[in-house]
């Protein structure tokens, strides 16, 4: 019986390093899955819009996995940066609530090139150059441009590591993910941000919208209460 499951493995695997798109869609599976946030009750993930505009995620009916709201960010953030926020982080002590946010806006748009470059050779160059030529040419020329946009993400947050607040310990895990898997440069931005360094107060961004606020409230009602 594990011969035979065993077997069946290798032969998905041949089929996937063999197909023609088998392996982009490998690839883009493993993006999506590594884009998976769970936010603890009382989280919430917000953008900035133009004019420096708050968009909170409020949605009506979270997807609750264990008490946690499962959201992937591929799908809720395509290549746009994101924060977190609570209700329970401490309002600022300036009243710019968005003082500390500004310089981490700038280096995530810039790491947001590096995160298209990486899912444009994903789903667009590697698949077409599959298709025209064949895997193993793909294979060959493709993998390296990912490796070197890898890199060259990992170079770039390591340059504003200052900015980002960045420890050793996350450089270290970082490069790592990077370097292993070099398709997991389209979640950069994705793991700076679930760092939980910097947390916002989400009744501060909310301010004195009363349907935000009930929106908020509607949210916080699908957790179960410990």
């Amino acid at each position: 019986m594990a011969s035979a499951l065993h077997a069946e493995g290798d032969l998905m695997l041949d089929y996937v390093a063999n197909s023609t798109l088998g392996f982009w869609a490998f690839a883009l599976a493993i993006v999506l899955i590594d884009s998976a946030v769970l936010l603890k009750a009382g989280e919430f993930t917000f953008r900035l819009a133009a004019n420096e505009r708050v968009e909170l995620r409020l949605p009506a009916a979270p997807f609750l996995v264990r008490n946690h709201e499962l959201v992937f960010a591929l799908v809720s953030y395509l290549l746009r940066p994101f924060y977190l926020s609570s209700i329970h982080a401490p309002s600022p002590v300036r009243a710019d609530k968005l003082h500390g946010l500004r310089p981490v806006h700038a280096v995530y748009r810039a790491l947001g090139l590096f995160a298209g470059a990486a899912l444009l050779l994903i789903v667009v160059v590697g698949p077409t150059v599959s298709a025209a030529w064949g895997i193993n040419l793909a294979l060959f020329s493709v993998v390296p441009l990912l490796y070197a946009n890898s890199i060259a993400a990992f170079a770039y947050v390591f340059r504003h590591r200052h900015v980002l607040g960045t420890t050793n310990s996350d450089l270290s895990r970082l490069a790592f993910e990077l370097l292993a898997c070099p398709v997991l440069a389209v979640n950069v931005v994705k793991k700076l941000t679930m760092r939980r360094t910097l947390v916002l107060n989400t009744w501060e961004l909310a301010g004195k919208n009363p349907d935000l606020r009930n929106k908020i409230n509607a949210t916080l009602e699908c957790f179960a209460v410990p």
